[in-house]
């Protein structure tokens, strides 16, 4: 489990159902506050949004890419608490989140 020191590459999946949504993510096993801080830079960089992610969950998971035909996908990532063939370590952004974001708090 990273605590800080390591590079997080978060990774956008969005939603197969074209909602409009997205899931952040990344490979290994990363300590909940350091991943939140590294998706907030990571939409920062990617959008400019401001998104506050510092109260949703963050899950420690193992995923795969398996096979799937929707609008917008080819494959979607089947998650698991155990590792198994093909399975990867992952950390997830428990929440869906807008593609567009806006900050409604100022």
């Amino acid at each position: 489990m990273t605590t800080g020191t390591e590079q997080i590459v978060v990774e956008f999946s969005y939603c197969s159902d074209d909602t409009c949504v997205m899931q952040l993510w990344a490979r290994g096993h990363h300590e909940p506050r350091i991943f939140r801080e590294a998706c907030a830079a990571a939409l920062l960089k990617k959008n400019g949004d401001q998104t506050p992610l510092e109260r949703l969950p963050v899950h420690q998971v193992y995923r795969r890419c398996v096979p799937h035909r929707s609008v917008v996908a080819d494959t979607v990532y089947a998650d698991t608490t155990r590792p198994g063939r093909g399975a990867f370590a992952a950390t997830v952004l428990e929440c869906w989140i807008p593609i567009f974001y806006e900050d409604k708090r100022a």
